[in-house]
């Protein structure tokens, strides 16, 4: 798995994400090991952190912790049906459609 930081641009990520300050979005599809901890994610007009799908394939095994997630236009923190992992102490806050919007496989704690 690729190590990569944060930077400011809208495109899909497909790799381990660790110290990061701020990113507008994070995405992952036909993902195994999406893994996002310590960022800042507002302001952007999608989704702030989404576990989504492409080609049948659902994100798999993600693990975000210690997240802001704020002020996003389509949602906070969201994963589709059939993601798995887990999605701890992270905090999303004042996104317009929902702050939080995970199936109930995804194992959830300690989350504000």
């Amino acid at each position: 798995m690729k190590k990569t930081r944060c930077c400011p641009s809208n495109t899909a990520t497909r790799a381990c994400l660790s110290i990061c300050i701020s990113a507008p979005n994070l995405r992952a599809a036909e993902t195994d090991g999406f893994t996002v901890t310590g960022c800042t994610i507002t302001g952007n007009g999608g989704t702030g952190l989404m576990a989504n799908q492409e080609k049948g394939n659902v994100t798999r095994r993600i693990i975000w912790s210690g997240n802001t997630v704020s002020r996003n236009r389509d949602g906070g923190i969201c994963a589709l049906p059939g993601a798995t992992g887990r999605v701890l102490n992270n905090t999303a806050a004042d996104n317009q459609k929902f702050d939080y919007q995970l199936p109930a496989n995804i194992e959830q704690s300690g989350n504000h």
